[in-house]
């Protein structure tokens, strides 16, 4: 492991804590606030303690009081009257054409111009500055001549205006909610914002993606304004430095930064792309080729699924046969594995499976099995969360994993067996054998899975909300069930036309779909929907039963909030369900999607 990469996740809190935005009070001050019974009162604490009227410590990214309380520390900058007026002459009078005001905010990044064409036969690492093609800047142009607030400096260098701490906001709270049922204070979203405070790219993305997200659901397709322009801006510079950091470190980049703003803009493109897939796919491409490139080793070695310890992951040491064996970061095989979970959607139709067939495929080391690659690196990168918060990692948090480690195996081994299925129906006309093969390594996937977490199943048909589990448990189990009983009914779609009539699996398994759906959406609304939006589209057009089918249809329509690819999935399901009617037969979606007379999606 990179001497960089090891320095973010084994330090990264302890360095984060003792970052301050320029002008914050000196630690002498700190501790005089802290534990000075007569101090002055706090001008720069968080506002969590401040509307509580409690003295803050001020340390930054959270204090110690918001840590120890478990609450969300917020230090986003607050507007005062009186003073707008003089910081804002004061913030702009530097800056003397709108030029320069660019540079100050998007220091060392150009705005990207024309798309680049990329060739269908792959692409290499150092040449992501095609990966990461660019949006227009005819978006640029005039964004922020109507900016009325004062640049702020981050720790990234980045100077930031009041709307991007506002997106800053939402990318830790509504956003990190949205993404991942953990608190959002200790959630994967808040490494990532961590890792985005010493980078600007990650930073601007970060900023890009919470942007369109507010924006988005606010206005629907009809998005626009500077808000909308602020993100479009940001992503477009966040593309422009990932091209950059090939062409100046193509050797040994930072992976930690990398995948994680690659999945930002991978997840960017899921939710908000142009409809062709390309972006979506590209993104993917570069991601799996940067594996191929710095982690082939690490896996091959056959380091993930093996208890390393996280403090030593700097040292490198020769085996037997003089090779020097790299340990897995385990930030890296977490962010793999949520790569993998979108790759494995956007295969299912037709615009993705490279980073999956990395995992699954290229990796020679893997135990003899028909689950093999995303649960163990899964079980790998465990550690993480204990591992970036150290000693102020909470106990309850620790519990709260523990208690939740199986039911993230199932999605993970879910995920490899949506994949699988992608592949089969892929190949099921080109080679028969292949074809036969893998639907009988699916199978043995699906008898192990059902083996392998029968309590979760029963746990999930039995569950009532005034049971004393772990609420994140509860919510787990509602939301990752059902994709294990949407990869049975998918299989059965896969391949050649079938006839609609269900078996006496499917049947089961699509009840057992819609009794959880419910379940879910009783308890958690249209967020819980959000999080199995590919279970209803494979109940959607499954079902032969009106009522269940409206009311799934309706659940879709809604989430058409969360962004333009629920939209777009949302038309063909339409479709895809009068079509089905009219033939009686099963309708491939893929072929309706490429068919171009709707846009792609992925769910």
């Amino acid at each position: 492991m990179s001497t960089s990469t090891c320095h973010i996740v084994a330090s990264i809190s302890s360095e984060a804590s003792s970052t301050r935005v320029s002008g914050s009070p000196s630690q002498d001050n700190v501790e005089h606030i802290a534990h000075g019974r007569n101090a002055p009162r706090s001008k720069f604490g968080c506002w969590t303690c401040r509307q509580n009227k409690v003295r803050c410590d001020e340390q930054r990214p959270q204090c110690q009081r918001c840590i120890r309380l478990s609450r969300f520390c917020d230090y986003m900058p607050r507007q005062r009257k009186n003073a707008v007026t003089r910081s804002n002459k004061k913030a702009l009078s530097s800056l003397q054409s709108q030029d320069e005001m660019h540079e100050h905010l998007f220091p060392s990044v150009a705005y990207a111009a024309s798309p680049e064409h990329i060739s269908s036969g792959g692409i290499k690492a150092n040449e992501l500055v095609g990966v990461v093609y660019s949006v227009s800047n005819t978006y640029a142009q005039g964004l922020y001549t109507s900016l009325s607030m004062p640049a702020i400096p981050a720790t990234c260098s980045l100077l930031l205006s009041q709307g991007d701490h506002a997106a800053i906001n939402h990318f830790r709270t509504t956003f990190a909610t949205n993404q991942h049922t953990k608190n959002p204070q200790y959630s994967m979203i808040s490494v990532i914002f961590q890792l985005a405070q010493r980078s600007a790219m990650l930073m601007h993305m970060a900023i890009a993606i919470a942007g369109r997200d507010s924006t988005f659901y606010r206005m629907g397709e009809r998005e626009t304004g500077g808000e909308f322009d602020n993100a479009i801006c940001h992503y477009n510079a966040a593309l422009r430095a990932m091209s950059e950091t090939f062409r100046c470190n193509a050797v040994a980049p930072n992976l930690d930064v990398l995948l994680a703003t690659l999945w930002l803009m991978v997840v960017y493109e899921q939710r908000f792309g142009d409809g062709s897939g390309n972006g979506l796919t590209q993104h993917l491409r570069g991601a799996a080729s940067i594996l191929r490139q710095h982690c082939s080793i690490m896996l091959r070695d056959g380091l993930v699924g093996q208890e390393k310890s996280t403090n030593t992951q700097n040292e490198e040491s020769p085996d037997e046969h003089g090779r020097e064996k790299r340990i897995l970061p385990i930030f890296v095989a977490r962010m793999i594995v949520w790569l993998s979970a979108i790759d494995a959607g956007a295969a299912a139709y037709g615009n993705g499976g490279c980073i999956n067939s990395f995992v699954i495929h290229d990796v020679e080391t893997w135990p003899n099995s028909p689950l093999r690659g995303l649960v163990n690196m899964h079980q790998f990168s465990r550690p993480l969360y204990r591992t970036v918060w150290g000693n102020s990692y909470p106990m309850q948090e620790r519990l709260d994993d523990i208690q939740n480690h199986d039911v993230y195996d199932l999605l993970s081994d879910c995920v490899q067996i949506r994949f699988m299925i992608a592949q089969l129906a892929k190949f099921c006309n080109d080679n028969f054998m292949y074809t036969e093969e893998t639907r009988r390594n699916i199978e043995s996937a699906l008898s192990l899975v059902k083996e392998r977490y029968a309590e979760i199943f029963d746990l999930a048909t039995m569950l009532k909300f005034d049971h004393t589990m772990s609420q994140r448990l509860l919510s787990n189990i509602l939301h990752i069930v059902p994709y294990y009983h949407s990869v049975i009914l998918e299989l059965y779609r896969a391949g050649d036309s079938r006839p609609k009539a269900l078996d006496k699996r499917q049947h089961g398994a699509l009840r057992a779909v819609m009794v959880v759906a419910h379940r879910a959406y009783n308890r958690e609304g249209d967020i819980a929907m959000l999080r199995i939006a590919w279970p209803l589209f494979i109940a959607a057009i499954s079902t032969d039963d009106v009522v269940h089918r409206e009311w799934l249809l309706l659940r879709f329509q809604e989430l058409g909030r969360f962004g333009i690819n629920y939209v777009r999935a949302y038309k063909v399901l339409r479709a895809v369900i009068e079509e089905q009617e009219k033939s009686e037969t099963f309708v491939d979606v893929i072929r309706l999607l490429g068919s171009g007379e709707y846009a792609k999606f992925v769910i």
